[in-house]
């Protein structure tokens, strides 16, 4: 990780981190013995600087650089 900026849980106990100094989302599968946290978003992101989950686990990224807010699917 470099500069996380955001953390948050789901209702499934994933735990997602807001990487904004390698413009990415990484996640932590909550059912995983693998302490790892691997990388589920890191494309058209540039500087994120926060996010939010909805009722069903999907996730809005807001774009710093772009001053967009991104959607994004529950991941598997």
């Amino acid at each position: 990780l470099r500069y996380p900026r955001d953390v948050k849980c789901d209702a499934f106990g994933n735990l997602y981190v807001l990487d904004f100094g390698n413009n990415r989302l990484v996640m932590k599968c909550s059912g995983s013995s693998d302490l790892a946290l691997k990388a589920v978003i890191d494309e058209n992101l540039f500087y994120p600087y926060s996010m939010a989950l909805d009722s069903q686990s999907n996730i809005y990224v807001f774009d710093g650089s772009t001053s967009r807010v991104l959607k994004y699917n529950r991941l598997p």
